[in-house]
C-alpha cells in the first residue's frame, strides 16, 4: 500500500510539475506559482521544483521571493547552473551589482560549454563597468554627467520633427499587436519630460525616416544588448556629437530563458531604447530611472523619473518648445 501511495504523490508532483511548466512558457506566472508551491510542499528536496518557481516568482517580479527559491535549489544542488544564472539576474535586477557579478562568474564555471558563455561574459563586463563608474550620480538631481562621459549627442533643431518608421513586426517571434503603442506611449513620454522641445512625425515609408524601428524576436540577431544587459540596442549615426539617424530594435523575447514578456517589460524597453535614441549614450547607477543598465528591475515603473525628467530636460534646454501636441495618430506630429 505504501509503495502505491508514493507513486501516486510521485504522479501528482509529476502532474503539476509539468502543468506549472506550461503555465510559466504561456507567461502565467501565478498560475505556476500556485502549482509549484503545491509541488514544493510535496517534494520540498526537489531542486527542480524550487528552481522553477524561482524562475515563476523572477518573472512575477518577486525578486527576493524568487532569490529565496533559487538559494534553496542550489542548496539542494550546488552545481546547478539553471539556479545559478536566474539567481544572478535577480540580483542584477535588485541592483546587487556584486553579487551578481560573483553569481555570472559562478555560471561560467559550472558551464564551460554553454551557448551564452559570451553574453554572461558581455553582461559581467557592464556590471563591472557600472560598478566601477561613475556611480556618484545615484543620489543627484540628474544624471547628465554619466550619460555625457564619452561625449553628449543630441538632435539638432533643424531636423525636428524627427521622422520615425515602425516596422510590421506581426512575423517576429514574441510580437504582439500591442507593442507598436508601447512605443509611441514611450516616445511622448519623453517629448513631454523634455517639455515639448522635442518632436517627431510618424511616416509610411522607411525610406523617409531618419529613425527606424524594429521588432526582433532573437537575441542573437542583436548580440550588443547582451554587452549593454538590455532587452533592446540603438545605433545610432552621428557627426561630431549630432545625431542624424539611426536604428532601434526591441527583443519580443527574453535574453537567456524561454518565456513570454509583458507588455510593461515591453513599455520599460521601449522606454530605454528610445531614451537612447534621444540621445541618452549612457546609463543612470540609479536603480529607480529607466536609463538604468537594466530594465528588468520591480524597481522600475513604466513611466519616466524625475532624474528621468531632469537629464532629457538638461541635455534639450537649449532648444525652444513646440507647441504641445495634443493626439499621437499615426503619421501625426507629436
Amino acid at each position: 500500500m505504501d509503495g502505491f501511495l508514493a507513486r501516486q504523490k510521485d504522479a501528482e508532483i509529476d502532474q503539476l510539475f509539468t502543468r506549472a511548466r506550461v503555465y510559466l512558457q504561456d507567461g502565467q506566472n501565478e498560475q505556476a506559482c500556485r502549482l509549484l508551491e503545491t509541488a514544493a510542499a510535496l517534494k520540498p528536496d526537489s531542486a527542480g521544483i524550487h528552481c522553477n518557481l524561482g524562475l515563476a516568482l523572477e518573472n512575477a517580479g518577486q525578486l527576493e521571493k524568487a532569490i529565496s527559491q533559487f538559494e534553496r535549489a542550489l542548496e539542494l544542488s550546488p552545481l546547478m547552473p539553471e539556479a545559478t544564472i536566474n539567481l544572478a539576474g535577480c540580483y542584477q535586477s535588485l541592483g546587487e551589482t556584486g553579487q551578481a557579478i560573483a553569481a555570472y562568474k559562478k555560471y561560467l564555471r559550472l558551464s564551460p560549454q554553454e551557448q551564452d558563455r559570451r553574453q554572461v561574459k558581455d553582461i559581467i563586463t557592464a556590471l563591472e563597468r557600472a560598478e566601477t563608474g561613475a556611480g556618484a550620480d545615484a543620489q543627484l538631481g540628474d544624471y547628465f554627467d554619466s550619460i555625457a562621459r564619452d561625449g553628449a549627442l543630441h538632435w539638432s533643431v533643424d531636423k525636428l520633427p524627427i521622422k520615425i518608421y515602425v516596422e510590421d513586426g506581426r512575423d517576429v517571434r514574441g510580437y504582439r499587436p500591442s507593442f507598436p503603442k508601447l512605443l509611441i506611449e514611450s516616445l511622448d513620454a519623453w517629448v513631454a519630460a523634455s517639455g515639448n522641445r522635442l518632436s517627431y512625425v510618424e511616416v509610411p515609408l522607411s525610406s523617409q525616416a531618419d529613425v527606424i524601428c524594429q521588432w526582433v524576436g532573437s537575441p542573437e540577431a542583436v548580440p550588443e544588448a547582451f554587452t549593454q544587459s538590455e532587452r533592446g540596442v540603438t545605433a545610432l549615426r552621428c557627426q561630431e556629437g549630432i545625431i542624424y539617424g539611426g536604428t532601434l530594435r526591441i527583443l519580443t523575447t527574453p535574453i537567456l530563458k524561454d518565456g513570454v514578456l509583458s507588455d510593461d517589460t515591453i513599455k520599460k524597453a521601449c522606454l530605454h531604447e528610445t531614451g537612447h535614441m534621444l540621445g541618452l549614450n549612457g546609463h543612470s547607477t540609479n536603480i529607480h530611472d529607466i536609463m538604468f543598465i537594466t530594465i528588468d528591475s520591480p524597481a522600475l515603473g513604466t513611466c519616466l523619473s524625475k532624474r528621468d525628467t531632469a537629464t532629457i530636460l538638461r541635455l534639450y534646454n537649449h532648444f525652444p518648445p513646440f507647441p504641445e501636441s495634443k493626439t499621437a495618430s499615426p503619421g501625426g506630429s507629436h
